[in-house]
């Protein structure tokens, strides 16, 4: 009777330090998506970013100057479909600067994967990524026209909503109007709020 009552207590204890020991560990795997069907969606899926661009191409830089302003929409809608383990986010990107009468701009809209250099559950992260997109470019002597171009990012998060971002932009040439060969390529720095 006695050693019923013992291993009976044994078993409720050991259940009870079992249900301790596995209770914290689910919340964390639910948040590291180490499991189970559903991903939470994120808290902050939008980000707004805001800087400088600084064209790398010699002729544009003649024609438009080197540093141009620069600001930026991100979108990340938590996919499920992860290439290579990275998160794909979308963005819409601006770049803009008055000169000599003329304006020069690129929109651009693209998609990216992201993926993290540091461990993503720290404070402070460091990622990286690679994107494609279209950009639309205006310069001097062309009205309009449509490259496709690509995206190598390199970023930096202060908790969980500011961030700093610097990109290399590379995009297809083409040539104006006045038969000078242009394109938009160029780093751009940045820092962005989350929300």
């Amino acid at each position: 009777m006695i050693k019923a009552k013992r291993s009976a207590g044994g078993a409720v204890a050991a259940a009870a330090l079992s249900l301790l020991m596995l209770g914290p560990a689910r919340p964390a795997a639910a948040q590291r998506n180490l499991g189970g069907d559903v991903e939470p969606q994120p808290a902050r899926p939008w980000a707004v970013k805001l800087g400088m661009f600084l064209a790398t191409e010699g002729d544009m830089k003649d024609q438009a100057g080197e540093q141009w302003l620069y600001g930026g929409l991100d979108y990340f809608p938590n996919l499920r479909f992860r290439p290579l383990d990275g998160d794909v986010h979308f963005g819409f990107d601006a770049i803009w600067k008055s000169r000599a009468g003329s304006d020069f701009h690129s929109f651009s809209l693209s998609a990216k994967v992201i993926w993290p250099i540091t461990d993503p559950f720290q404070t402070t992260r460091v990622w990286g990524g690679v994107g494609v997109g279209v950009y639309h470019i205006q310069s001097r002597f062309e009205g309009a026209t449509v490259q496709p171009g690509g995206k190598f990012l390199l970023g930096v998060d202060f908790g969980e909503r500011w961030f700093a971002e610097v990109n290399y932009d590379w995009v297809g040439g083409y040539t104006d109007g006045a038969g000078v060969g242009l394109n938009t390529n160029g780093i751009t720095i940045a820092g962005g709020y989350r929300f």
